[in-house]
């Protein structure tokens, strides 16, 4: 034994109280692990990720973080790693994370996946999880935005939406959209009673009139309901338009005008301006028209002389786009001319190429003086073959936007007329006109008329 050794007096104050305050934290780090654990495992607020799987939303600063292979073990490492709860921070309520869950998701998907966003004219959505009608809280004329933040808040607050199980084909979709459109009262998707001549009008009510739209509005209105009513059919083809105001009246139209010997005048127009004056534009220009017909079935002469008639009732820089064609049932053969309109549309799934654009050229009316105009002037004529499906629309439809401000475009209406070109004439007027409001988020910011003409079309299916 050495006994000039020093005796071990064991660890110093300073030590033992560094040794304590390192037990004290691993055991302060130890019961908040156990708190964020149990947090995780039986708070629904803390259990909330995105529709994918591949984050979890962090209830207290909704950072994503990822979470592919389980989002327990992350989010407790994220949670003991950054503190977001720190300085009194609470957890968000689980109504509100629901609703930041679905709404990445919308804002991420709507574009690709249309099921989400399948919405009728009178503001309800089909819940694609359900197949169930819901009606949005939405306030008259909403924007896109608005309607996909009330289908966001739909979503969240439907328990099918949140249980995980997926969304409901898409075949099943589309029969619970048909049976709704089938069954829609009166006024709202209305039918002409002639055999092979279909009209649909939507986004206007008989008992909508507005306070204060004065004896104008209520004379035009009346006198276009009355118009717009006259659809007749067409030996040998199937007519449908689907008309879409965004007023009472708006600044589209559309005609259909028997010219006797199986012949047909055909007519899409788009007058420039909206409200009172672009209303009775709209009646004048139908009324002249109307006119016109009785005097000549030319129809370069008929665009001529309807340039010279409606330049009265057009204000300054004001003009109407029009498509017009003469139709020959027997012969199958259509004349037809654009005036400053959008060509027409044709789609066969039997041919080659399966669609193309056609249509002969001129001005617009009402902007050029008589001579020039007439020069102008150069119809087209084709010739249909049995499944030709011809479209002609107003720009409401390939100008409707989506929540990111891109327009449906010409390319998707002309892809939405071939997806349906084996269709009925009814079911493609309908499909054409929902596919552009599916990418508009259900609200059309303009007004909308898509006519489609079918050659020898299908019988209809029973029932």
């Amino acid at each position: 034994m050495n006994w000039f050794q020093k005796k071990d007096k064991g660890p110093s104050a300073e030590e033992q109280a560094a040794q304590q305050e390192a037990e004290r934290r691993e055991a302060a780090e130890a019961e908040l692990r156990r708190k964020i654990t149990l947090a995780l495992e039986k708070d629904a607020a803390h259990r909330v990720t995105t529709v994918d799987g591949m984050n979890w939303i962090c209830p207290y600063s909704l950072t994503l973080v990822p979470a592919a292979f389980g989002f327990v073990d992350a989010a407790r490492e994220f949670l003991v790693d950054k503190r977001p709860f720190a300085n009194g921070v609470r957890a968000r309520p689980l109504d509100e994370l629901r609703r930041h869950r679905w709404r990445l998701h919308v804002e991420a998907n709507s574009e690709f996946e249309p099921r989400l966003r399948i919405v009728s004219g009178e503001g309800r959505w089909l819940n694609p999880y359900t197949g169930q009608w819901a009606k949005l809280a939405l306030r008259p004329g909403a924007q896109a935005a608005e309607v996909q933040e009330a289908i966001v808040a739909a979503l969240a607050a439907s328990p099918e939406a949140n249980d995980g199980r997926p969304m409901l084909d898409d075949l099943v979709l589309r029969e619970a959209e048909s049976r709704a459109a089938r069954a829609a009262p009166e006024g709202e998707a209305g039918e002409a009673q002639a055999l092979g001549a279909v009209k649909r009008v939507a986004g206007r009510q008989a008992d909508d009139s507005r306070v204060g739209a004065g004896a104008d509005m209520d004379r035009a209105r009346g006198i276009l309901d009355k118009m717009l009513a006259e659809m007749p059919a067409i030996p040998g083809f199937g007519l449908a338009v689907h008309y879409e105001p965004q007023d009472e009246i708006g600044g589209d139209f559309f005609a259909c005008l028997p010219l006797g010997g199986e012949r047909y005048l055909l007519a899409v127009a788009d007058v420039a301006g909206h409200g009172v004056q672009g209303a009775l534009v709209v009646v004048a220009a139908l009324k002249a028209l109307r006119f016109i017909v009785k005097e000549t079935q030319d129809l370069a002469a008929i665009l001529s002389r309807l340039n010279e008639s409606v330049k009265a009732d057009l204000l300054q820089g004001q003009f109407i786009t029009c498509w017009m064609g003469i139709l020959e049932a027997p012969a199958r053969r259509l004349e037809h001319i654009c005036a400053g309109h959008t060509p027409l549309a044709v789609a066969n799934p039997r041919a080659e190429p399966l669609a193309r654009r056609v249509g002969g050229k001129a001005p617009a009316l009402g902007m050029l003086p008589a001579a020039v105009f007439d020069k102008a002037i150069r119809t087209s004529v084709i010739e249909l073959q049995p499944g030709d499906m011809l479209m002609q629309c107003t720009d409401g439809l390939t100008e409707a936007s989506n929540p990111h401000r891109e327009e449906f475009g010409d390319l998707r209406a002309v892809g939405s007329l071939v997806g349906v070109s084996d269709r009925t004439f009814e079911q493609a007027v309908d499909a054409i006109a929902t596919d552009a409001r599916r990418w508009a988020a259900g609200s059309f910011q303009d007004d909308v008329t898509v006519l489609v003409l079918q050659c020898d079309p299908p019988a209809a299916d029973a029932g």
